[in-house]
Protein backbone atom coordinates (compact mmCIF):
# COMPACT_ATOMS: atom_id res chain seq x y z
CA UNK A 1 0.00 0.00 0.00
CA UNK A 2 1.68 4.05 -1.17
CA UNK A 3 1.37 6.35 1.29
CA UNK A 4 0.52 9.56 -0.64
CA UNK A 5 0.54 12.86 1.11
CA UNK A 6 -1.83 15.54 -0.59
CA UNK A 7 -0.23 18.16 0.71
CA UNK A 8 2.87 17.17 -1.72
CA UNK A 9 0.33 17.93 -5.04
CA UNK A 10 -1.28 20.89 -3.31
CA UNK A 11 0.41 23.19 -6.04
CA UNK A 12 -0.24 20.81 -9.10
CA UNK A 13 -4.07 20.94 -8.06
CA UNK A 14 -3.97 24.01 -7.53
CA UNK A 15 -2.49 25.26 -11.01
CA UNK A 16 -4.74 22.48 -12.95
CA UNK A 17 -7.53 23.66 -11.70
CA UNK A 18 -7.12 27.18 -12.91
CA UNK A 19 -5.90 26.21 -15.90
CA UNK A 20 -8.77 23.99 -16.52
CA UNK A 21 -11.06 27.04 -15.70
CA UNK A 22 -8.98 29.65 -17.66
CA UNK A 23 -8.17 27.47 -20.80
CA UNK A 24 -8.82 29.06 -24.46
CA UNK A 25 -8.96 26.34 -27.08
CA UNK A 26 -10.45 22.90 -27.48
CA UNK A 27 -14.09 23.50 -27.50
CA UNK A 28 -14.72 19.74 -26.87
CA UNK A 29 -13.24 20.10 -23.53
CA UNK A 30 -15.47 23.22 -22.83
CA UNK A 31 -18.18 22.37 -20.16
CA UNK A 32 -21.36 23.40 -21.13
CA UNK A 33 -23.59 24.43 -18.49
CA UNK A 34 -27.75 24.86 -18.65
CA UNK A 35 -27.39 28.40 -17.72
CA UNK A 36 -24.48 29.80 -20.03
CA UNK A 37 -20.59 30.00 -20.21
CA UNK A 38 -18.85 31.38 -17.37
CA UNK A 39 -15.72 33.66 -17.29
CA UNK A 40 -13.67 31.86 -14.22
CA UNK A 41 -10.52 34.36 -13.38
CA UNK A 42 -8.34 34.16 -9.95
CA UNK A 43 -7.69 37.29 -7.64
CA UNK A 44 -4.92 35.05 -4.91
CA UNK A 45 -3.33 32.22 -4.38
CA UNK A 46 -2.10 31.56 -1.07
CA UNK A 47 -1.11 28.37 0.50
CA UNK A 48 -3.19 26.32 3.29
CA UNK A 49 -0.54 24.91 5.27
CA UNK A 50 -1.64 22.95 8.58
CA UNK A 51 -0.24 24.57 12.22
CA UNK A 52 3.18 23.55 13.06
CA UNK A 53 4.31 21.94 9.48
CA UNK A 54 6.09 22.78 6.26
CA UNK A 55 4.30 21.09 2.96
CA UNK A 56 7.06 19.23 0.74
CA UNK A 57 5.94 22.07 -1.99
CA UNK A 58 6.22 25.52 -1.48
CA UNK A 59 4.94 28.23 -4.00
CA UNK A 60 4.03 32.02 -4.36
CA UNK A 61 1.89 32.77 -7.57
CA UNK A 62 0.42 36.21 -9.01
CA UNK A 63 -2.17 36.60 -11.28
CA UNK A 64 -2.40 39.68 -13.36
CA UNK A 65 -5.20 41.76 -13.08
CA UNK A 66 -8.30 40.37 -14.84
CA UNK A 67 -10.13 43.33 -17.02
CA UNK A 68 -13.75 42.59 -17.41
CA UNK A 69 -13.43 45.05 -20.18
CA UNK A 70 -11.76 42.19 -21.83
CA UNK A 71 -12.56 39.12 -20.10
CA UNK A 72 -11.32 36.94 -23.05
CA UNK A 73 -7.77 38.43 -22.32
CA UNK A 74 -5.37 35.46 -20.77
CA UNK A 75 -4.17 36.31 -17.46
CA UNK A 76 -0.85 35.82 -16.55
CA UNK A 77 0.23 33.67 -13.75
CA UNK A 78 4.00 34.81 -12.34
CA UNK A 79 5.86 33.17 -9.08
CA UNK A 80 7.72 30.47 -8.17
CA UNK A 81 7.82 26.70 -7.08
CA UNK A 82 9.88 24.55 -4.81
CA UNK A 83 9.31 21.09 -4.29
CA UNK A 84 10.56 18.20 -2.82
CA UNK A 85 8.77 15.59 -4.44
CA UNK A 86 8.03 14.21 -8.26
CA UNK A 87 4.87 14.36 -9.43
CA UNK A 88 4.09 11.58 -11.82
CA UNK A 89 1.29 9.16 -13.35
CA UNK A 90 1.68 7.45 -10.04
CA UNK A 91 0.14 10.37 -8.18
CA UNK A 92 -3.49 11.53 -7.74
CA UNK A 93 -5.01 14.52 -7.34
CA UNK A 94 -7.73 16.20 -5.60
CA UNK A 95 -8.64 19.67 -6.54
CA UNK A 96 -10.72 21.29 -4.21
CA UNK A 97 -12.20 25.06 -4.53
CA UNK A 98 -14.21 27.68 -2.81
CA UNK A 99 -16.30 30.21 -4.93
CA UNK A 100 -17.33 34.03 -2.96
CA UNK A 101 -20.38 34.77 -4.10
CA UNK A 102 -23.05 37.36 -2.54
CA UNK A 103 -20.28 38.32 0.09
CA UNK A 104 -20.23 34.56 1.26
CA UNK A 105 -17.94 31.93 0.40
CA UNK A 106 -19.11 29.03 -1.03
CA UNK A 107 -17.06 25.85 0.22
CA UNK A 108 -16.18 22.57 -1.97
CA UNK A 109 -18.33 24.62 -4.51
CA UNK A 110 -15.85 22.68 -7.16
CA UNK A 111 -14.63 18.77 -6.42
CA UNK A 112 -12.37 17.58 -8.95
CA UNK A 113 -10.63 13.76 -8.00
CA UNK A 114 -8.09 12.64 -9.76
CA UNK A 115 -7.67 9.00 -8.60
CA UNK A 116 -4.38 8.08 -10.94
CA UNK A 117 -2.00 9.31 -13.46
CA UNK A 118 -2.23 13.41 -12.85
CA UNK A 119 0.59 13.46 -15.51
CA UNK A 120 -1.61 12.17 -18.16
CA UNK A 121 -4.87 14.06 -16.66
CA UNK A 122 -2.27 17.28 -17.12
CA UNK A 123 -1.19 16.51 -20.42
CA UNK A 124 -4.71 15.74 -21.47
CA UNK A 125 -6.30 18.74 -20.56
CA UNK A 126 -4.04 21.36 -20.42
CA UNK A 127 -1.64 20.28 -23.33
CA UNK A 128 0.05 24.17 -23.62
CA UNK A 129 0.49 24.04 -19.79
CA UNK A 130 1.85 20.56 -19.93
CA UNK A 131 4.52 21.41 -22.82
CA UNK A 132 5.25 25.00 -21.61
CA UNK A 133 6.26 23.14 -18.15
CA UNK A 134 7.94 20.05 -19.28
CA UNK A 135 9.57 22.38 -22.39
CA UNK A 136 7.88 20.07 -24.82
CA UNK A 137 8.95 16.64 -23.48
CA UNK A 138 6.97 13.72 -22.72
CA UNK A 139 8.19 11.75 -20.01
CA UNK A 140 5.07 12.07 -17.81
CA UNK A 141 6.25 13.59 -14.76
CA UNK A 142 7.20 17.16 -12.80
CA UNK A 143 10.53 16.65 -10.98
CA UNK A 144 10.76 18.77 -7.91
Amino acid sequence: MKTRNTGSILLFQLVLLTLLLFQEGNPRKIINSVIGPYIAYGERFYMCEPNNRLLPCRWNIRASHFNPYKPKELQRLTGNVTSTVTVNDDCWAKVVVDVRSNNQWKENAFVFNFNDGACRVLKENIPAFYKQVLKGKDEGSLRG
